[in-house]
């Protein structure tokens, strides 16, 4: 039916007069937009036989038929309609993964809805640059600012800039030297493709000139406007490593969100406890992310009751990540397999990112467990569905699957798939990133240095792990940050083991140094791994009662970190100690170390002969 209307329009542009034509072109282009509306959502109904009698579809008429056809012509979100200038409501920044503790960029790819929204948007932005030439008007702006995000949802960052900078140049034309709620909108949205991106400098620049006139605007009310910037500058700070600012401006935001929804229970709410959840991870406060994302966990249940909602499976997730560092693996098994249902109920038998990403982590949680060929299952499907859903294209979910890949193949004592895994992860980042330091660069470059270790490329792995540990520090700066002492941490590893002791020593001291400035008088497994690796080193320097107390201080951290169960950190420690012993003489003591530590790897591997029996994962 729309095509009549098209080649109406395209007369008109042939034999019009220039003023009429833009007139012509916009009223055909409604009419167009309406047409192809009516069109897609009659289609189903039409081609089941159901078309008369049905609700849906009287329900769908009686939303056309209003005064001026706006209802159908006009985006649910857009900022025409009324409601606040940061119309786009934030949501759970879903399936946040690590790599060793440094968040991935978070998953997109346009499906079906999303490619049909973003064809709207550009035949509604050819209608507006014909009805206004002079190209500064507010109309403009806004489509550019829907299609600006509806393209960064879609991965499509290149785009995304264009759309979002010229939305913010027409704005600045229009409103000029104003504090305007329209380009305060523009400029959170330009942060938050910015941290998308790994720009963290530019981001923080675009946000806190959003929070600044947001603030302008608003005064000193308490406004959801100013409570979304804080969010954003939080998760960037956080994403940036700056955990502390992150807490402030997350805190605050939490607050303005309670002061305006009251007891409510609301769903900006329960996202801001989430990403409080996140965060407290982070920092090691797992007790008071728990809270935080139980409640939030209760205010999504309670918002969308029995239905499955991507919000629920988000903080299901994150509950699942939280428990597999509490050690509640079976619980997180729980979360996590509750969150796959949920995916899967809603996305079907189509390949989503967010049914990759709840894979991926199943994956790691199985691997926890010792369960390798389950967790080589799952990583391989969730690989499978973002090769599906992104193509040839490098994106971080690929590049970031990969790497686990490459985790989990060492672990296996398959070193050279690891390597080939690991590698191509590592491509995949500097195509993305480019020369910029970049987290997920600097974690591959780990992984590799690891991997050139135990393949005995000593002179490869120092290379590696010099330029993951100058990316981290070019990052993080003069602040202690976990992902500089894991990698000062295995290059005192390596220095050990080229037999640099002296090396090795400043190594694993400056890494000590940083667990206790992080976790304080807290029991946490990386001061017992650092500890573990001290241990090791006083004994080959012939320090046998140094070595003793590192290694008994770093065995009881573990028991209290891991209480009865057998873990393969506890393992290593065991062994380590059972050398200490035999070396000193105390043999019966060196039989009981043993014995335990086989009473823990051997149900761990079974009867396969590996690599790693007797290798401790704090490596």
């Amino acid at each position: 039916m729309f095509q009549f209307f098209e080649q109406i329009r395209d007369l008109a542009n042939n034999v019009a007069k220039p003023e009429a034509c833009a007139e012509w072109t916009f009223a055909c282009g409604r009419i167009i937009a309406a047409t192809r509306k009516v069109e897609e959502l009659l289609k189903p109904h039409v081609a089941m036989g159901v078309l008369s009698g049905h609700g849906k579809i009287a329900a769908i008429f009686d939303r056309v038929h209003v005064d001026d056809g706006s209802e159908l012509l006009t985006h649910p979100t857009a900022p025409s309609a009324p409601q606040p200038a940061f119309s786009a409501s934030i949501t759970t920044d879903t399936r946040a993964h690590l790599e060793e503790e440094t968040c991935k960029l978070p998953e997109s790819a346009a499906d079906e809805e999303d490619l049909k929204e973003l064809q709207e948007l550009e035949e509604e932005l050819l209608v507006l640059r014909a009805k206004h030439p002079q190209k500064n008007h507010p109309d403009l702006a806004r489509t550019l600012l829907r299609l600006g995000l509806t393209t960064m949802e879609a991965g499509d960052l290149k785009e995304a800039t264009q759309h979002l900078e010229e939305a913010l140049k027409i704005y600045c034309a229009v409103y000029g030297d104003r504090d305007h709620p329209e380009v305060g909108a523009t400029l959170l949205a330009l942060g938050q493709l910015s941290q998308i991106a790994g720009d963290f400098e530019k981001a923080k620049q675009y946000l806190e000139e959003a929070l600044r006139i947001v603030r302008a605007v608003h005064g000193d009310r308490d406004h959801p406007d100013v409570g979304l910037s804080l969010h954003a500058l939080g998760m960037l700070s956080q994403k940036a490593g700056d955990l502390e600012k992150a807490k402030q401006y997350l805190e605050e935001s939490l607050r303005i969100q309670r002061a305006v929804h009251g007891d409510r229970d609301h769903p900006e709410v329960g996202v801001m406890l989430h990403s409080l959840g996140q965060l407290s991870q982070k920092t090691g406060d797992l007790e008071k992310a728990k809270k935080y994302l139980e409640e939030s966990l209760r205010i999504k249940r309670a918002l969308h009751g029995d239905r499955d909602h991507p919000e629920v499976g988000a903080t299901l997730h994150a509950l699942g990540e939280l428990s597999q560092k509490t050690g509640e693996l079976e619980k997180a098994k729980q979360y996590l397999e509750e969150c796959l249902r949920i995916d899967r109920a809603l996305h079907g038998d189509r390949d989503h990112p967010d049914v990759g990403a709840t894979l991926y982590e199943l994956g790691k949680l199985s691997q926890k467990t010792g369960d390798l060929e389950r967790a080589k299952q799952y990583l391989e499907e969730s690989l499978r569905i973002q090769r599906a859903l992104y193509g040839d294209r490098d994106h971080p979910d690929v590049g970031r699957t990969l790497h686990e890949l490459g985790q989990l193949s060492q672990e296996r004592g398959d070193l050279e798939k690891a390597k080939q895994y690991l590698e191509e992860s590592l491509r995949i980042k500097r195509a993305l990133y480019g020369d910029r330091n970049h987290p997920g660069v600097g974690a591959t470059l780990h992984a590799l240095g690891q991997n050139s270790r135990r393949r005995g490329e000593f002179e490869k792995a120092k290379q590696y792990l010099e330029e993951s540990l100058r990316v981290k520090r070019a990052l993080h700066g003069d602040r202690d940050h976990r992902d500089v002492g894991v990698t000062l941490h295995t290059l005192g590893m390596l220095s050990l083991q080229t037999g640099e002791f002296e090396k090795a020593k400043q190594y694993l001291e400056e890494s000590l140094r940083i667990d206790r400035a992080l976790h304080g008088d807290r029991d946490h497994p990386d001061v017992s791994a650092t500890l573990h690796a001290l241990g090791m080193l006083s004994q080959k320097t012939g320090d046998l009662e140094k070595a003793k107390q590192y290694l008994e201080e770093s065995l009881r951290i573990q028991r209290a970190v891991h209480g009865d169960r057998d873990h393969p950190d506890v393992g290593a420690t065991l062994f380590a100690l059972g050398q200490l012993s035999h070396q000193t003489g105390d043999l019966e003591k060196a039989k009981q170390y043993l014995e335990e530590f086989l009473g823990i790897v051997r149900p761990r591997h079974g009867d396969r002969d590996h690599a790693d029996v007797g290798a401790s994962v704090l490596e």
